[in-house]
């Protein structure tokens, strides 16, 4: 063999063409069905009559007055369009009943072949109303009973064999009981389900439904068929369960729902729509659904052109598309909402969630049976964490008496907000120091919140140094930027494409962090491990953390925060600081002259002179004295800078 390769050297492949060799000699083809077909069959196989509803559909020729209850995707409205079609073409008269609109208007289309009257419930109401000669209120109080009534008593009552209602669940009871007695010798048909009531609507049971028009026989749907399985699982987690049995048919698809959590909700749905339609998605295949807010305002209209339909969930209960993209780039607290939206897909459902919605404590169930259910979640949700997503570029700084990092991009350091009150005294002191005495600028990084364009933000606050106070503080929001792939610094217009500020910023050169804050804070924590030497370099404001860490108990050091405003005069602050600490440990009675205690300060931490003067010092501790004195109570004034501990 090595005679030839001496004999006909040949040149080595490289990676690309052994792939290409590779492919030539055994190629591959991917022969799993595509969304588009995937779409027509679910459309051929699963949107058709079942067995069970066929039975039913045979009781209902056979009994008068009947109220058919099932879940989303049981057929219910498939079921009621098949009798209304039938009792059409035997003669009768039918009145169709909905109390949706955009629902009323796509059973109008589809039957629209056969002498079927097909209206929302308020719509007949006003027909009523107008051949009467009376105005129709909608607010306040209900006058559309009222309305049946005088149009019965005036014989103008159009005159039905039939009366079917679909979505009764959400009808008032009023509504119910007029249409049963005003039509009493019609057949009556009521199709309702109890978990597609929103949290503003009132509801009926099927039980209450059956009682307000007499009827003693309520039929139950049981299989789902329009859901793919794996939507329909996670609505049987979600819901409470009924006293029937439930049961998909479908094959499994865990495809078929696909759950995102993003800071960036707008962009991850302009993004998707892109996808779809490179996969060959036909746009009228394709609805947005949003929870609650009307949508047409923050959609832009290159989205709106990509998909049939964009439209609130509270239009769209009981219609349907084979894909649903379900947008929530809200908080939502309504689990009726969120489930009947998925319930609306027949092939594929998308569901966009806000990021903050989950990394905020939730009491809605949904909410955290999702987090707990879909591990994809909890990991985008990892990916979203400010330490995580900008890990690569923080350096870990304090850490024993806070959490503070150094950004290399931002050349700034980063601290977190705290509500715990001896956490945010300590984070004061740091941040003195930090930009007193080293001149740096430093995030403070506050929790999420909702931005303009419903993106999730990090409303932060940056200081910097300041020549009159020390320090000086202005709002700064941070952005999820998906092109950096982390949180970046915004300017103020949420709305432009080149908003992030560290695009650009984070290919130049990084800068590196002090390391001697490191020794600092293990100064402060461990004193005994450090000379006398090294501990004069601290700062004022390190050495009154350090007092408080190592002299105080918890409740001393809450009772000194309590004494601290968090102003930004930094001498006046740690004054007050100094002063509590070394009040707690004096007996009642003991004296304190002020110029005597600015002095002690003055002559035991150098670094005193790198911020200020002796007079000025002088100053700021009379006022420390003296509010303690006129406000706190701590103290009794026996002269002119001179106080006594009661």
């Amino acid at each position: 063999m090595s005679y030839w390769k001496m004999a006909r050297p040949n040149r080595t492949f490289n990676d690309q063409e052994l792939q290409k060799i590779i492919y030539s000699i055994c190629p591959t083809s991917d022969y799993s069905p595509t969304w588009s077909h995937r779409i027509q069959e679910d459309a051929e196989r699963w949107l058709i009559l079942t067995e069970e509803q066929q039975c039913i559909l045979d009781t209902l020729l056979r009994h008068n007055r009947v109220v058919i209850t099932g879940r989303s995707g049981t057929g219910k409205t498939l079921l009621a369009l098949t009798y209304a079609r039938q009792m059409s073409e035997l003669g009768k008269s039918v009145l169709f009943l909905v109390f949706n609109k955009k629902l009323a208007d796509k059973i109008y289309k589809d039957l629209s072949s056969t002498s079927v009257t097909v209206k929302t419930y308020h719509a007949f109401a006003a027909q009523l109303a107008k051949r009467i000669g009376k105005t129709l209120t909608l607010e306040g109080t209900d006058n559309t009973s009222e309305i049946i009534n005088t149009a019965l008593s005036n014989n103008l009552l159009p005159n039905y064999d039939v009366i079917v209602i679909d979505e009764a669940q959400v009808f008032n009871h009023e509504w119910i009981i007029a249409l049963s007695c005003c039509y009493d010798h019609s057949s009556f048909l009521a199709f309702c389900d109890e978990t597609q009531v929103f949290t503003f609507e009132n509801s009926l049971s099927a039980d209450e439904i059956a009682d307000y028009i007499d009827s003693d026989k309520v039929q139950y749907l049981t299989i789902n068929l329009r859901s793919p399985k794996k939507v329909f699982s996670r609505l049987y987690e979600a819901l409470p369960k009924p006293d029937y049995q439930q049961a998909s048919l479908r094959p499994e698809d865990n495809d078929a729902l696909i759950e995102l959590t993003t800071a960036s909700p707008l962009s991850t749905l302009t993004e998707t729509i892109k996808t779809l339609t490179a996969r060959g998605i036909n746009r009228n295949d394709i609805a947005v659904i949003y929870l609650d807010t009307d949508p047409s305002t923050l959609i832009p209209q290159c989205i709106k052109d990509s998909v049939s339909e964009i439209e609130t969930i509270r239009r769209f209960r009981g219609l349907e598309r084979p894909v649903v993209i379900v947008y929530a780039p809200e908080s939502f607290t309504s689990t009726p909402e969120i489930t009947c939206a998925y319930s609306r897909a027949t092939t594929l459902c998308i569901v966009i969630f806000n990021a903050i919605n989950f990394i905020e404590e939730t009491k809605d169930p949904f909410q955290s049976m999702v987090k707990v259910l879909e591990a994809g979640i909890a990991k985008q949700l990892g990916e979203l964490n400010f330490d995580t997503a900008n890990g690569e570029d923080l350096v870990k700084i304090i850490s024993a008496t806070s959490n503070i990092q150094w950004s290399e991009i931002w050349n700034s350091y980063v601290m977190y907000h705290s509500i715990d009150p001896v956490e945010e005294l300590y984070n004061l002191l740091w941040r003195f120091h930090l930009v007193i005495y080293e001149k740096n600028c430093i995030y403070e990084i506050k929790k999420p919140s909702f931005g303009a364009g419903k993106e999730t933000v990090i409303n932060s606050a940056r200081y910097l140094p300041d020549l009159e106070y020390g320090f000086r503080d202005e709002r700064i929001t941070l952005g999820w930027c998906p092109t950096c792939g982390m949180w970046t610094r915004k300017t103020d217009v949420p709305s432009a494409n080149d908003n992030c500020l560290d695009c650009k910023v984070r290919q130049n050169k990084r800068y590196k962090a002090r390391l001697e804050n490191k020794q600092y804070d293990d100064c402060i924590a461990n004193p005994n491990a450090y000379e006398k030497e090294f501990k004069q370099k601290l700062s004022p404001f390190l050495i009154a953390l350090g007092r408080l860490h190592n002299r105080l108990d918890n409740d001393q050091k809450l009772t000194v925060k309590e004494k601290v405003k968090g102003s930004k005069n930094a001498l006046y602050e740690v004054a007050r600081i100094f002063i509590g600490i070394d009040l707690l440990s004096y007996e009642v009675g003991d004296s304190i002259v002020a110029n005597d205690y600015s002095e002690k300060l003055w002559n035991s931490m150098p670094a005193f002179q790198q911020i200020t003067t002796l007079p000025e010092l002088k100053a700021q501790v009379n006022t420390a004295f003296a509010v303690y004195y006129n406000t706190d109570k701590w103290l009794k004034k026996l002269t002119k800078g001179v106080y006594e501990k009661v």
